[in-house]
């Protein structure tokens, strides 16, 4: 039968003909970045594609102070260290296998500390001047912004640009993976978090994390501060 079917069907027709008669898979929708237009076909593609965005950097190095984008970056790196003698800081508890990563260490962290812009109301330090100058309108009330249509005042203008949204409606910043959108880039990268389970906020008292900053706070205020 299949014979007579080739025969009577197919005969005189070339392969290249007969191979349109073949299923094929229907090609995938790309996924599309919608802040910047990149474009994959894999959601795991667009999970890393998205830390170019959020600066986020899961995977750190137990050997040094490195942060990696990917796994596989840190796969890479750990290689680095393998059968090198541990290095320590003298002035904290910083290890590393390194030499160059232990000076730099020393150049960006205990060197840097000499020149920071030190507060003489509580104990936060800044790297900048003007870094200073904004964070001492926290003790003084200051709050030279003003919005334009309401009696809106803010002491940073960022603040008072985020706030005038609330006037306009506009919300700027979207998640790829959903339809969340919002007036804030903070508030989008929080967001991502629900996609990702990730929890880059850890107490530094006990084994506790979470996704937002402001969580963290509430943990520490309820089970920490006495």
């Amino acid at each position: 039968m299949m014979k007579n079917h080739l025969k009577t069907v197919h005969a005189g027709k070339p392969a290249a003909e007969r191979s349109v008669a073949k299923k094929t898979k229907p090609e995938k929708e790309p996924i599309v970045c919608e802040l910047c237009g990149f474009k994959c076909i894999k959601m795991a593609v667009m999970k890393v594609h998205n830390r170019s965005h959020t600066g986020e950097r899961p995977f750190s190095c137990s050997h040094c102070d490195q942060t990696f984008v990917q796994n596989s970056h840190l796969t890479k790196h750990l290689k680095r260290h393998a059968g090198k003698i541990t290095l320590q800081c003298k002035s904290c508890d910083f290890v590393c296998n390194d030499p160059v990563l232990l000076k730099r260490h020393n150049q960006q962290v205990h060197r840097l500390v000499k020149t920071l812009q030190c507060c003489h109301l509580c104990e936060h330090k800044f790297l900048t001047a003007s870094q200073l100058q904004r964070h001492l309108r926290t003790h003084s009330g200051e709050r030279p912004y003003s919005c334009t249509v309401c009696d809106y005042r803010s002491a940073q203008m960022d603040t008072l640009k985020a706030h005038f949204r609330t006037h306009t409606g506009e919300k700027p910043y979207s998640c790829a993976q959903c339809e969340f959108k919002c007036a804030q880039l903070s508030a989008l990268r929080t967001h991502q978090f629900t996609h990702t389970n990730e929890k880059p906020f850890g107490c530094d008292r006990c084994d506790y994390r979470c996704a937002r900053a402001s969580n963290l706070r509430r943990h520490m205020e309820r089970r920490h501060v006495q």
